[in-house]
């Protein structure tokens, strides 16, 4: 029998960056959002004779020594990413001390060939325009101008996208981070939002919530200059690390 292909599916999105209406970007549709826990059922599904536990365990000392070698300065390779320590910030003279409400140290991931090629082998299948055309394109933290990646507490994040303002009276309708991990929840009400037009959301990362993954959602019942009966939610499948 020949081994099924890997398989990727995209939706396409009006194209936001030129006037052309018959322009279209894509965007894969994430199937689900997996955990470790998922990729070690994948394993046991294999028919290994690993148990879950000695697989849980590798994997935890494994990631263990990356981060300690991580945060010693060391680049680190391995078959899927390699990874590096980043400054940013600005140091105003020679002399001047290292200030973590200035600079940063954050993880620089660069993709492997391997992961590049495996991509690229996959079948892709195009389904067409998105049923809904609200969407999340870009998470920035306004402190670190980091794209896509680490929040700063107590600091804003720029939001773009398209069809994203958030309006409606409807239980659910807002701005919500939801934990990866525990699936707990952070709401970001309507009236604290700096800015919340159908292109751009600025709101605060609260101070006091819990670092760790999470994913953005948000639910309006705004489309276009049109409101709705019911709610529409898009959730930004990329995790976001709160620190």
């Amino acid at each position: 029998m020949a081994e099924v292909s890997n398989s990727i599916k995209l939706l396409l999105y009006k194209n936001l960056l030129t006037p052309d209406p018959n322009d279209y970007a894509p965007r894969v549709a994430i199937e689900q959002s997996l955990g470790i826990e998922d990729i070690i059922n994948d394993i046991i599904a294999s028919r290994t004779d690993l148990s879950a536990s000695t697989i849980r365990d590798v994997n935890s000392r494994l990631e263990e020594a990356i981060l300690k070698r991580l945060s010693n300065g060391y680049a680190i390779r391995t078959g899927l990413y390699s990874v590096c320590p980043k400054a940013s910030g600005v140091f105003s003279k020679a002399t001047q001390p290292y200030d973590p409400s200035v600079h940063q140290i954050n993880a620089q991931f660069t993709q492997s060939a391997q992961v590049r090629e495996k991509l690229r082998a996959s079948r892709v299948v195009v389904n067409g325009v998105a049923p809904v055309s609200i969407l999340i394109d870009e998470v920035m933290d306004v402190k670190s101008k980091a794209v896509n990646g680490t929040l700063t507490r107590g600091h804003n994040i720029l939001v773009s996208g398209n069809d994203i303002k958030v309006s409606g009276e409807k239980e659910g309708v807002g701005v919500r981070f939801i934990n990866a991990d525990n699936s707990s929840t952070v709401e970001i009400p309507i009236d604290e939002l700096a800015r919340n037009t159908a292109k751009e959301l600025i709101l605060l990362v609260p101070s006091d919530m819990e670092p760790g993954n999470y994913y953005l959602e948000v639910s309006t019942q705004l489309s276009g200059s049109t409101q709705l009966k019911e709610v529409r939610t898009f959730r930004f499948e990329q995790v976001l690390t709160v620190s």
